[in-house]
């Protein structure tokens, strides 16, 4: 694959380094491809979080359907009743629910699921349990055969500054969902990304 914003690293295989913000950021690229434009919409939404919050908790998890469905109106849904849950358990603005998702149906698309990283104020939020478990009462909401997965070291309690390792390492772990693989057979017009809406915040000089 070629990508003037993409170097390949010399010796890990399906790793690269991602121009991002003047920054050399370590991603997984496989031979499929990766789509850098959802990428760094979902790292905007980190960084904007930032400017109003100088610790923010990222969790992933993995909302699995049992329906192969030609939208995503339950994820929609499911976002919604976890955003819900997470403004009344940590006492929360809605706006700054952070959120980046993105859609996979398996090598052979009949496994609908979908890659979450879930952003929230790192101040009222320090681990990625209880953000799971709100996540597991949302998706039970919505349809009860319906299933949360969170990956081991699913948690990154990150520092707008004085920590860029473990920002960096966040960032690789999150571009996996971004690779073009495995979202072949998702319906055209059918979204295979989507953020949340966070603005940063501007400060007058």
């Amino acid at each position: 694959m070629a990508d003037k914003e993409i170097t390949m690293h010399p010796r890990y295989r399906n790793v690269a380094y991602y121009e991002y913000k003047g920054m050399q950021q370590p991603i997984f690229c496989y031979q499929s491809g990766i789509d850098l434009k959802a990428l760094a919409r979902a790292y905007d939404q980190l960084d904007n979080l930032f400017t109003y919050h100088s610790r923010v908790t990222v969790a992933l998890i993995q909302f699995n359907q049992t329906t192969q469905l030609p939208h995503n109106k339950h994820l929609s849904k499911f976002i919604y009743k976890l955003k819900t849950l997470c403004v009344e358990h940590y006492n929360i603005k809605g706006e700054r629910f952070g959120y980046a998702w993105a859609r996979e149906g398996g090598k052979n698309g009949n496994n609908q699921h979908y890659h979450i990283a879930i952003m929230i104020d790192g101040s009222v939020c320090n681990n990625a349990y209880q953000i799971t478990q709100l996540a597991k009462k949302a998706c039970q909401a919505i349809n009860p055969k319906y299933s949360i997965y969170a990956p081991k070291r699913n948690e990154f309690k990150l520092h707008r500054t004085g920590d860029e390792h473990r920002l960096r390492t966040a960032r690789m772990r999150a571009s996996y969902a971004y690779k073009y693989a495995t979202k072949e057979h998702t319906p055209k017009g059918v979204r295979k990304f989507g953020t949340s809406s966070i603005k940063p915040k501007f400060t007058d000089r």
